[in-house]
């Protein structure tokens, strides 16, 4: 009889000690959301930008939260931050925008909150340059469009300086490689933005490569053109383009004058971008063969 008590009293107690165990591991499982229950309401607070600690979608993060009022969440890297995910369900927020991929933001942190029916709306590019362009496209109206500012690598202080620029002034910010700075560029101008600035650290030499390529073909552009406008196929340089452009001045009154005026500045541009590039300041001639070519287009459009 008493061998059968004790079998029962350590049965129960077994049975008393799983029971304990279960109930911990599920409260430890749910400690975000007894966290949302147990939170007083409060007022909606506007909009939420959920970012990873990558500098350059800090960066973006930033930009976009000073042209829209928005606040930024912080969250490490490809982790599931859950002391940020409770920050931000107290706030109450109206709109929650992610920026990165799923490797930067990863995709728990969205379907926690869309579980608790925050609208969420995550921006996100192949890589960095097409994330920038996707947030300039996705809220293109808060931004001025003056000019935009295109940090042509991953270095602290230049990507720093680039967005204290674009904060300044509320202008778009870009991303991207050397290699992809031509055609970047050439997006942007798509993007109805005539005016560039490039910050860049110590590249100099990827620079100077692009720099050269883009500089020779502007000039054999240009070239064509003059030659279009004389009606032969005799100039070979700038020089010679630059002679042609005074005769057809002084003998052909069937040219249109705004056309050579347009040619004029051109040449002068075109100039100013040599010199650049020969005084090793390769940034200012991007931002002189920038203008050049769209010239050349305009240009090419009307002959």
């Amino acid at each position: 009889m008493n061998k059968q008590k004790v079998f029962l009293d350590n049965q129960k107690s077994n049975e008393k000690l799983i029971y304990e165990f279960s109930f911990f591991g599920c409260m430890k499982r749910l400690v975000i959301l007894l966290a949302v229950v147990l939170v007083v309401p409060v007022a909606a607070q506007g909009t939420y930008i959920i970012v990873s600690d990558s500098d350059c979608d800090v960066a973006m993060a930033d930009l976009l939260a000073s042209v829209m009022e928005a606040k930024i969440v912080k969250v490490e890297w490809g982790s599931y931050d859950e002391e940020a995910l409770e920050e931000l369900v107290e706030k109450d927020p109206e709109t929650v925008i992610i920026i990165g991929g799923s490797m930067a933001v990863v995709d728990q942190i969205e379907e926690f909150l869309e579980s608790m029916g925050f609208p969420i709306f995550r921006i996100a590019g192949e890589d960095r340059k097409e994330t920038s362009l996707e947030v300039y496209r996705n809220f293109k109206d808060n931004f001025n469009d003056d000019f935009a500012v295109i940090v042509v690598d991953t270095n602290r202080s230049s990507i720093l300086r680039g967005k204290r620029l674009a904060i300044k002034n509320s202008v778009p910010l870009f991303f991207c490689d050397v290699s992809e700075l031509d055609d970047l560029i050439k997006e942007v101008d798509n993007l109805g933005i005539e005016e560039v600035k490039i910050i860049s650290g110590n590249r100099q030499d990827d620079l100077r490569t692009t720099c050269e390529k883009r500089l020779k073909e502007a000039q054999e552009r240009f070239e064509e053109i003059v030659e279009t406008i004389e009606g032969s196929e005799e100039s070979e340089s700038e020089e010679e383009g630059e002679e042609e452009i005074e005769s057809i001045r002084e003998g052909e009154e069937s040219v249109n004058e705004e056309l050579l005026e347009a040619v004029e500045e051109c040449r002068k541009l075109l100039t100013k971008a040599v010199d650049a590039f020969e005084d090793g300041n390769y940034l200012k001639c991007l931002e002189y063969l920038v203008d050049v070519e769209k010239l050349l287009n305009e240009l090419e459009e009307t002959l």
